[in-house]
């Protein structure tokens, strides 16, 4: 046996090392809730890879009907893997209003899918959900107005809400 610092050699003995892999091929987001504010606040979350690809991997990022991002691809290369990427989402202003939900709704769900020739990180799929707060008040509807008919035909009075109109 020879001794070589603090290591021990044996002659003629075969060791075989088979390295362990724990890295999982995922992508992390930082939210999978967010609140956005049409014509006004809006909220982001950051996009990384949870391990090394062999290869390039592209994240697709599909927009819902009530939300937008500010990417629509991020591409993550063995260099870059392991750094956030910030994806920023707004509400679209259909200047609607949607208060009769007590002025928010669902914004849709944001879909992330992964394609890569890396098989690991290809067709990963992440979501997230987007609540988004209506910029535009609640427009109430006055109610319709009661018509009385006296014994004078000609006088027709309407009663609104607000008022009352006289007719002859």
């Amino acid at each position: 046996m020879t001794t070589t610092g603090e290591l021990q050699f044996t002659p003629s003995v075969n060791v075989t090392v088979l390295p362990i892999d724990n890295d999982v091929a995922a992508v992390q987001l930082s939210s999978s809730y967010l609140s956005v504010t049409e014509g006004g606040a809006y909220d982001s979350y950051t996009v990384v890879l949870a391990s090394d690809p062999i290869a390039d991997a592209t994240v697709s990022i599909f927009n819902t009907t009530q939300a937008y991002t500010s990417a629509s691809e991020l591409t993550f290369t063995s260099t870059d893997w392991n750094v956030p990427q910030t994806v920023q989402v707004h509400a679209f202003d259909d200047l609607r209003s949607e208060n009769v939900f007590a002025g928010f709704h669902a914004g849709g769900v944001i879909e992330h899918t992964v394609y890569s020739v890396d098989m690991h990180y290809d067709s990963s799929l992440q979501c997230v959900n987007v609540t988004s707060w209506d910029n535009v008040a609640h427009q109430h509807c006055a109610p319709p107005p009661r018509f009385e008919k006296f014994s004078d035909s000609s006088l027709l009075t309407a009663n609104f809400e607000h008022g009352t109109a006289k007719s002859r």
